[in-house]
């Protein structure tokens, strides 16, 4: 009895996991032939529409033709409907309920708008926006020539002549100054104030000589265009400025082989280098703001017609209006006392009257001249250095304010 019982457990058992299953897969075949419809993305009546049979795999109306369709129909692309190419689907992906989710699984082939989305290939700006090839101003536009500035400290006005000159003499300079701002920011005036602290102008500057009396500087530097040099504030330069000025010193048939004292007459800073065998050395140190102001050398050079003695002068300009630079030198042997009773005596009406144009030279001055002493005629200035082995200065140039 009890073997009977169990047995019809079974039996009911059985029955009900049957029925369960016979659930399950109806709600499959459902699923499976809803699938294709709802991932169809073409509506177009003429492309062939998908159907689901029995067995939930979907097949192609046999009314529809692909040979009579247009050539993007016949090959469809991703994007037509799976069922266009029931045949590219894997036979092995079918589970065992018989439906094919690889093909209601196709919305990947459906959803790549990377196929379509192809702008990089067909946005190509980059091709057609070259404005970089064809705006090259670059190559063309050439840098603009360097201004030139001739004799600024010099005018007509002041009846200076430097005599006869050519594009071998002179010296040259660079320009550097300090704004209204600067200066308040670094008060204490002094050459090496301007060169740690000065803002660089690109002119170049030619100088004839050094032989610029006591005088008003109120025009400023005036290039060759007839432009006046500014600061990067706007302003002409006509106070605070340093110039630094180079050249080499040379006999002439009229000077005497022989030793040399030089001096200083500025306003302001001034100080004298030269580079004698392959050194340089400070010869005479007068700076800071003073008026007109005659500062010595203490020793003599030699000097001789076969060779130059490179120079520098640092010259700054402090506070507007009065300017003064003259390099002096005299003959001098080592028995002559060196100490003149002018070196280190100052005064803008010391040396020149000021107040008259041009410039007018004061007793004192005359009385400098009769001691030996005269400015450096612009003919003892030269660019280039004179070597004794006769080589050439590998920074060779010329004056372009020559006449």
């Amino acid at each position: 009895m009890k073997n009977l019982i169990l047995i019809f457990g079974l039996i009911f058992l059985f029955n009900g996991c049957v029925y369960e299953n016979q659930q399950i897969y109806g709600k499959l075949s459902q699923a499976d032939a809803k699938i294709p419809t709802t991932l169809q993305p073409n509506s177009d009546p003429n492309i062939a529409q998908p159907k689901v049979v029995e067995n939930g795999t979907p097949s192609t109306d046999p009314v529809s033709n692909t040979s009579e369709l247009p050539d993007s129909e016949a090959n469809p692309s991703p994007f037509t409907s799976p069922s266009a190419s029931p045949n590219s689907m894997p036979s092995d992906d079918t589970n065992s309920s018989g439906s094919t989710p690889v093909a209601s699984s196709t919305p990947v082939a459906s959803s790549t708008p990377v196929a379509s989305s192809t702008p990089v290939a067909s946005s190509t700006p980059v091709a057609s926006s070259t404005p970089v090839a064809s705006s090259t101003p670059v190559a063309s536009s050439t840098p603009t020539p360097t201004p030139t500035v001739c004799n600024p400290f010099s005018s007509h006005d002041q009846g200076d002549d430097f005599g006869t000159v050519t594009q071998e003499n002179g010296l040259k300079g660079h320009l550097k100054y300090m704004t209204s701002s600067e200066t308040r920011a670094h008060p204490h005036s002094s050459i090496q104030n301007f060169i740690d602290f000065g803002d660089e102008d690109l002119s170049k500057l030619f100088f004839s000589a050094l032989n610029v009396s006591t005088r008003p500087f109120s025009a400023g530097f005036s290039n060759e265009n007839g432009e006046a040099l500014r600061d990067h504030e706007g302003n002409i330069l006509v106070e605070n400025f340093l110039i630094q000025f180079e050249s080499n010193l040379k006999l002439t048939n009229t000077n005497h082989a022989s030793k040399y004292q030089f001096a200083l007459i500025a306003d302001d800073g001034a100080k004298l280098s030269a580079k004698e065998s392959t050194t340089w050395e400070t010869l005479i140190d007068d700076d800071g703001n003073h008026p007109s102001k005659m500062s010595c050398m203490h020793k003599l050079i030699p000097l001789s017609h076969d060779q130059s003695l490179p120079i520098k002068i640092d010259y700054y300009q402090g506070p507007r209006f009065h300017i003064a630079l003259i390099l002096l030198w005299r003959e001098a042997n080592d028995d002559q006392v060196l100490n003149d009773p002018l070196c280190g005596q100052s005064g803008n009406t010391l040396f020149f009257d000021s107040t008259r144009t041009p410039s007018l030279k004061t007793r004192t001055y005359d009385d400098l001249l009769s001691r030996g002493w005269s400015p450096v005629p612009a003919e003892n200035f030269f660019l280039n250095e004179v070597r004794s082995d006769h080589s050439e200065d590998e920074n060779h140039s010329v004056n372009p304010c020559s006449p």
